[in-house]
């Protein structure tokens, strides 16, 4: 099981401070982009985020990798801009949300940049998935165990029956789970039988006043 920080963040100040400190422990890192619009909350732009990364130097340039989390209603031209900002940058997935207006192929969309994964929020059915996508050609689906948009939200124990539902689906790539995982909750989703590959770990992190004890707790945990 992997663990993966999340940094949603305003403004480039509080970006390069998270980025920084975090990269002392993990390479590995999904970024939230939020337009105001999908979502209540609104992130620093993909433009600003990406000149973030490079304000930061090349040791995080040049040595971690990123996920994107896309939170946005025109997630054809935050494609582009990915596309478009991303040659010096590791990108990993880009996922983005099922609702509202995904085609049931997005996961062709043409990039040698990023692999697109699927978000599920906590109000989707697994249903609905299965009968839309072609689970076989989903490298990832990232499941919400909370109501995205804002770090700290609470978390939403019945999502992490999507997990087992996937996999009796016969689902056998991928599956993170992202929102308020923390001392709290990972007892509940590590008491599960079906348990993610890869845990977003947001608040946990990113407010932490001893962020090592808080990396050790993970580390020990899982």
């Amino acid at each position: 099981m992997t663990i993966v920080p999340t940094i949603l963040e305003k403004t480039r100040d509080s970006f390069i401070y998270q980025l920084t400190r975090l990269s002392d422990y993990y390479g590995y890192f999904q970024i939230d982009i939020a337009d105001g619009l999908f979502v209540q909350n609104k992130t620093l732009s993909i433009e600003e985020a990406f000149e973030s990364i490079n304000r930061c130097g090349s040791r995080i340039r040049n040595q971690c990798q990123f996920d994107l989390h896309l939170m946005v209603n025109d997630y054809l031209s935050a494609l582009n801009k990915i596309d478009l900002l991303s040659k010096n940058l590791k990108l990993n997935f880009v996922f983005i949300h099922h609702l509202p207006s995904l085609p049931s192929d997005f996961y062709s969309l043409p990039s040698a940049r990023y692999i697109p994964g699927l978000v599920i929020n906590p109000k989707e059915q697994t249903e609905e998935i299965v009968k839309k996508y072609d689970l076989k050609k989903l490298l990832a689906i990232q499941i919400m165990t909370v109501d995205p948009g804002f770090q700290g939200s609470p978390f939403i124990e019945q999502s992490l029956n999507k997990i087992e539902q996937l996999r009796l689906n016969d689902y056998r790539n991928k599956i993170f789970i992202d929102g308020s995982v923390n001392d709290k909750t990972l007892p509940v989703i590590m008491s599960k039988e079906y348990k993610p590959d890869v845990m977003c770990v947001g608040s946990f992190l990113t407010h932490a006043e001893n962020l090592k004890g808080r990396v050790d707790y993970l580390k020990n945990f899982i």
